[in-house]
């Protein structure tokens, strides 16, 4: 099935929607006390949504460049899981909260825009030599000390934010590389390809978990702050791993800042407090 670039935005613009409403039906799921979230039906509801939607990311991905479809989901998520938020869970609306959002929905969609608009040929051959590139290597240990960096400071819903996307990125160069093999009819059972599905799961299996954690204990944020650094992850992973083009610019430039600026905002939303305390939905 061949599809155009408009339709499989759309595609990715309804797996957003859905990764939303997973993540809602997760934290649900994750609040039942003394019992492991993930026997929880709700949690497992969830993650059925995660799964549609990353089949829905799969058709996508082949026929548009990166650097359309992952702002098109991480806006649409930021939307469906914000609005969930305030609505369903009656979490504490503020004028910081709605700020970060626009900032945050600004800062992808002005990523958007970046980069080269021909997706550059993923081949699970060449997987080994991309892994060792000095500039792929360097991206990872960057993520990663931010995420120590946020754990230094205590910042819990952080650090598992900046680990879930580390992962989330991980996967989606497998993805990539995945469908990149099926659409050029090659053996997908061949070992090469069957150790790259291992990883693409066993990064799934991490991005639940450090997401679980996370919204246990801040769905506000995270449900922000997580779509928008797990858009530029993957990013920023296809232009040091692929060699995507990524021209530095005066719109990245205040791409990056809107994003830097949406998430000191959503921090600032995160502490709204009622009656004198945090508020809790489950209070």
């Amino acid at each position: 099935i061949k599809l155009t670039c408009e339709l499989a935005v759309c595609l990715s613009l309804v797996s957003g929607c859905l990764h939303g409403v997973s993540m809602a039906l997760r934290k649900r799921g994750g609040v039942a006390p003394n019992t492991c979230y993930c026997v929880q039906w709700q949690w497992l509801l969830g993650v059925l949504c995660d799964a549609l939607a990353g089949v829905l990311l799969i058709m996508s991905v082949p026929y548009a460049p990166a650097f359309m479809v992952l702002p098109t989901v991480a806006s649409s998520q930021m939307f469906a899981a914000h609005l969930i938020g305030i609505t369903w869970f009656k979490e504490p609306r503020s004028s910081f909260g709605y700020m970060g959002l626009a900032c945050a929905v600004a800062g992808v969609l002005l990523i958007s825009n970046q980069g080269s608009m021909a997706v550059v040929p993923a081949r699970v051959s060449a997987v080994v030599e991309q892994i060792a590139q000095p500039q792929f290597l360097l991206m990872n240990g960057v993520f990663l000390g931010l995420a120590f960096a946020m754990n230094v400071k205590r910042m819990c819903s952080m650090q598992y934010v900046f680990l879930a996307a580390h992962a989330d990125g991980l996967q989606f160069l497998a993805t990539r590389i995945l469908a990149g093999a099926i659409l050029r009819n090659e053996d997908v059972l061949r070992p090469s390809c069957l150790i790259v599905g291992c990883f693409k799961g066993i990064c799934i299996v991490g991005v639940l978990h450090f997401q679980q954690l996370a919204l246990k204990e801040n769905l506000a944020l995270v449900s922000v702050a997580y779509p928008l650094i797990a858009a530029l992850v993957p990013c920023l992973f296809s232009a040091t791993f692929f060699g995507d083009r990524l021209i530095p610019s005066p719109e990245m430039l205040v791409a990056l800042t809107l994003s830097l600026t949406a998430i000191a905002l959503l921090v600032a939303a995160s502490e709204v407090k009622v009656d004198g305390v945090l508020a809790d939905p489950f209070l």
